[in-house]
């Protein structure tokens, strides 16, 4: 399909329904930017190589939550190491990962986040990512929010919650019994 019969398309797909707007995008210099993510078509001897990358649109604020606002520590901690996770699972090249890293703490870094804290929880990050990297092939032993039966080890229910605050100490009444 080219582009003047996408664009045909994504027209006739917008007359349907006044509510719901479709776009569309091609790639230009062999990239294209999908949600947080960058790929980029590279072509070494007749092969064609797709390169992932974490992505931050141009006109995105290099900021984020404040760390002196007034949500909890947990709140904090979790955005680190959820950015940080993101820049492990998206980017694939070491050095890209680096970069995608450095401009993670420079956005933290203009959140007020103290820089300790910062290199704490990627350090941390990092080295829980590669150790579950590693572990990929071993049994899942995934067990949150399951009951086991105290005396034999076997499972007897699996409880799925909404989240609802006040909700971690319903969860922790839950795994002491």
């Amino acid at each position: 399909m080219n582009k003047t019969q996408l664009d045909k398309y994504v027209y006739d797909l917008n007359k349907i329904r006044g509510t719901i707007k479709f776009t569309s995008e091609f790639e230009r210099n062999d990239q294209i930017n999908y949600l947080d993510t960058m790929l980029t078509k590279t072509i070494i001897n007749n092969e064609t190589i797709l390169k992932i990358r974490w992505f931050r649109k141009d006109i995105a604020a290099d900021r984020l939550l404040n760390y002196e606002s007034s949500h909890g520590k947990s709140i904090k901690s979790n955005i680190v190491k959820n950015m940080t996770t993101r820049i492990l699972e998206t980017t694939q090249d070491n050095i890209d990962q680096q970069e995608d890293l450095n401009k993670l703490r420079n956005m933290l870094l203009k959140s007020n986040y103290p820089l300790k804290e910062i290199e704490k929880l990627i350090k941390q990050t990092c080295q829980e990512f590669k150790s579950n990297k590693n572990k990929s092939n071993d049994k899942n032993d995934d067990t949150v929010g399951q009951i086991k039966d105290k005396n034999n080890d076997e499972f007897i229910c699996s409880l799925t919650l909404p989240y609802v605050p006040g909700m971690e100490v319903f969860k922790k009444d839950l795994k002491r019994n």
